[in-house]
């Protein structure tokens, strides 16, 4: 189904109502300009759109006119020249909304303008599609209420799901999350919810919220690995997410077919020792909230998943080149410690030089991340998106 989130946007955001784009290409490039370098001052930002002072100022006044930018306080130039206002992104221009839906849980977040966040998180084990979405709905109506925004202040809503993009908008999931399969979500969440959707898969989500609040900020190229019931990675290189033809650029599912769950550097993996050992545990959130390093299994697994987790390592070090691989998901932090200092132990990863290697790293993002990530996707892809 050719669903276009674009034709969803409500005309009070176009530049002239009804009239596309909703900001043009130079706007975007300024735009993207003080996300990514808040403290830039006037003259690098015109520099950087390469347009003469006269030209610079109307744009500006014309997007403070708009409220996408306000005037901060003055401050001196970097010369130490006259001051001026502080451009800033305003905040309270608009927000979006983001929806991650894993196997046993799901996460909302609120991003304003500004790239401030707020989320929430919430079981839907055992609910169907429909009661998850007005369960959703009452965790969007809260963060509402907290921030103070209107329901007509959302601009749209980015969704992801633990799975492979099939078409589009539709996604070939885990069984857990059968009632998501096959289903054009685009269409489905718009008729919902009333709003633009964008979707994207966990992984990439996952990837996106590195990039703007995490290790992206210092590393322009890295992989994002997330560890779940599955493995999957979210590829940034130069700045920029690589989704892949089909949407589906780093899923490694093929690479953990090695017949032996207890082996895998995984969720499934970690699930299978500690049964082997006798817990009684049956679903991820046992495994991410209840053991630690002295769990009988735990050992065992970063034993046995070192080896497979290096190998995976190596294959993403040969063709992404990256700068780190930043390890993240649903696996809790002390746990991705552990295995990186195991995976460490058995050498350089893809036979490199230290220099040369790629560092590894424990993601500091929250478990909210693909949500967070998700909610950036709507606002990213129509005001900061500098080059299309």
């Amino acid at each position: 189904m050719n669903y276009d989130p674009i034709a969803d946007i409500d005309s009070r955001f176009f530049r002239e109502r009804g009239k596309r784009p909703v900001v043009p290409l130079r706007e975007r490039r300024l735009l993207s300009a003080l996300l990514r370098q808040p403290n830039l001052q006037r003259a690098e930002l015109a520099e950087i759109l390469d347009i003469d002072g006269d030209t610079f100022h109307a744009l500006i006044m014309d997007l403070c006119e708009r409220r996408l930018m306000r005037l901060g306080e003055p401050e001196a130039t970097a010369s130490g020249g006259k001051s001026s206002p502080k451009l800033l992104l305003n905040a309270r221009y608009c927000c979006s909304i983001g929806i991650a839906v894993h196997t046993d849980h799901a996460c909302v977040a609120l991003m304003d303008f500004a790239g401030g966040v707020w989320t929430r998180f919430l079981c839907i084990s055992g609910q169907g599609r429909d009661d998850t979405l007005s369960s959703i709905d009452g965790e969007i109506t809260s963060l509402l209420l907290e921030t103070g925004f209107a329901r007509d202040h959302i601009f749209g809503l980015g969704f992801c799901l633990d799975g492979q993009v099939l078409d589009r908008t539709s996604f070939s999931a885990h069984p857990a999350l059968k009632q998501w399969s096959k289903v054009h979500v685009g269409p489905l969440l718009s008729q919902w919810y009333d709003l633009p959707i964008w979707t994207e898969t966990a992984a990439h989500a996952a990837a996106l919220c590195e990039a703007r609040f995490g290790a992206g900020r210092k590393l322009d190229t890295f992989v994002h690995l997330s560890i779940g019931r599955s493995l999957a990675c979210g590829l940034v290189v130069d700045g920029s997410l690589t989704r892949g033809a089909f949407g589906n650029a780093g899923v490694l599912d093929s690479l953990l077919n090695t017949g032996d769950a207890t082996s895998e550097p995984s969720l499934h993996g970690l699930l299978a020792n500690l049964k082997q050992h006798g817990a009684s545990v049956d679903d991820l959130g046992a495994v991410t909230e209840g053991i630690n390093l002295r769990t009988p299994g735990v050992s065992q697994w970063l034993d046995q998943s070192a080896p497979s987790l290096h190998r995976i390592l190596s294959v993403l070090t040969g063709v992404v080149d990256p700068k780190a691989i930043v390890l993240g998901g649903r696996i809790r932090k002390n746990l991705a410690k552990a295995l990186v200092k195991r995976t460490q132990s058995l050498g350089p990863i893809a036979g490199r030089d230290k220099q040369h290697a790629p560092g590894l790293l424990v993601t500091e993002m929250p478990p909210e991340a693909a949500a967070i990530g998700a909610a950036g996707v709507p606002l990213e892809r129509v005001f900061f998106s500098p080059s299309t």
